[in-house]
């Protein structure tokens, strides 16, 4: 499979370690990314309170070994190493693609978009936001994200989740540093519920590109723009009965989203 992320690596050791073979595939990995809610309404231009999200998607770790290799083979075509949500979207950097008259690709472009779409659909087992309550103000990120962080992790604590071997794996944040996710992770853990939580770069760790991509599409939909990325999301989860949700109520309601 060649060279290895530094998750797969660990998730590797982690079942080396146990006397059980089928507890590498039986373990559970949520790859989480964040994202900034745009300032202004995409379809009416107003203003609103600035939200930062945390959220991704979760499946067992053998079928992250599975969807890395697609998803890695997929940018392979395109000359790509690393996906940014960004990037492409705005047709930046390795995203550059335009036509011979200099129009953007958008045939390209598309095509890209709905191959990761559903290497994303094929592997996953949930898709899954939370939003902080803490306002962004005057760019300072930090307070909102460890807040949507902390929702992320308290709300995988719960019973009904069902997932006692449940790894979150965040994507690690210039304004944030590790520490800081993990010390609160060990406090929010009260009843030992969670197996373990890890900071990785987005462009080690395949599947925290897979994050991106998904909060990417939230964000513009809870602007008012439904994308053509949102809309294959929607309709593949709903086909492969795929949750597609957030698991706390607050001002982000994704299911209430997909009911439209």
């Amino acid at each position: 499979m060649g060279e290895i992320d530094p998750v797969t690596h660990l998730a590797r050791m982690i079942a080396n370690h146990g006397s059980k073979p089928e507890a590498y595939s039986a373990m559970f990995w949520a790859h989480f990314d964040e994202t900034i809610v745009n300032e202004a309404d995409q379809k009416t231009g107003k203003s609103r309170p600035v939200e930062m999200i945390v959220g991704g998607c979760i499946a067992a770790q053998d079928q992250w070994e599975k969807f890395t290799a697609k998803w890695k083979e997929a940018l392979a075509i395109e000359g790509i190493d690393t996906f940014h949500a960004k990037d492409f979207y705005s047709f930046q950097h390795k995203f550059k693609w335009f036509t011979p008259d200099g129009e953007r690709d958008w045939k390209r472009h598309g095509e890209m978009r709905d191959r990761l779409t559903d290497i994303i659909l094929e592997h996953v087992d949930e898709i899954i936001a939370f939003n902080s309550q803490i306002p962004v103000v005057s760019g300072k990120v930090r307070p909102s994200y460890e807040d949507a962080a902390m929702r992320a992790i308290y709300d995988f604590t719960k019973p009904a989740i069902g997932r006692d071997s449940l790894y979150l794996v965040f994507a690690r944040h210039p304004e944030m540093s590790p520490w800081s996710i993990l010390r609160n992770f060990e406090n929010i853990d009260f009843e030992k519920r969670l197996a373990g939580c890890g900071i990785f770069y987005p462009g080690d760790v395949p599947p925290l590109q897979a994050a991106d991509f998904v909060l990417s599409t939230i964000n513009k939909r809870w602007g008012g723009l439904e994308t053509k990325s949102f809309q294959r999301l929607k309709e593949g989860c709903l086909k492969r009965n795929i949750p597609f949700h957030q698991q706390i109520a607050s001002t982000l309601n994704v299911q209430a989203l997909l009911a439209k």
